[in-house]
């Protein structure tokens, strides 16, 4: 994979890549709404560049931005219709002392930002070190499943696929296959 930051220059020379994760990272404004105003700015320059799919990364950056950036992800996704996420885990990352967190306190704490912004409709999470993931798919997974579950009630929607955590965790249990004697 190739990361590169998507400027005005590389706007205007030819890129061969079509999907980009866009940071909705405001330095003059770094609030909910500082946020908001720089995606259709991210969503000009990647049309320039050539990109045809993008995410939208609604950016964690201290303790406190799970909130807002769960926020901005509902409200992107309302405006533009694009998939939206966060790297919330950042928050704890960023915390001035996490390394003197129990390890249980420290999951426990990465288990909540990561699960704020999945309620407020995140389609994506960017969770940090793949080693996280054993720490972070079954809290995440069981909140989407919830959130799932809330959209069944509310609006009558079921998810788009077998593998959607609402369809995995709350499966009915099956008649177990009885055994022939021989």
């Amino acid at each position: 994979m190739t990361t590169r930051a998507l400027t005005p220059r590389a706007a205007q020379s030819s890129t061969t890549f079509k999907t980009a994760i866009l940071l909705a990272y405001n330095a003059h404004n770094p609030t909910l709404q500082g946020r908001l105003e720089i995606v259709q700015q991210l969503l000009d320059a990647a049309a320039e560049a050539g990109v045809k799919q993008c995410l939208i990364d609604t950016t964690v950056i201290d303790l406190p931005d799970p909130g807002p950036a769960a926020k901005a992800i509902h409200l992107v996704k309302e405006k533009y219709g694009l998939p939206a996420g966060c790297g919330a885990h950042n928050a704890i990352d960023r915390w001035n002392s996490p390394k003197h967190l129990e390890p249980t306190m420290y999951a426990s704490a990465a288990t909540v930002a990561n699960v704020v912004p999945i309620t407020m409709g995140a389609n994506f999470m960017l969770y940090g070190p793949l080693e996280h993931a054993p720490l972070v798919y079954t809290p995440c997974a069981l909140a989407d499943a919830y959130v799932g579950y809330c959209a069944r009630q509310e609006f009558g929607t079921a998810p788009l696929t077998d593998s959607h955590p609402l369809r995995r965790i709350f499966k009915r249990p099956q008649p177990a296959a009885t055994a022939k004697a021989t």
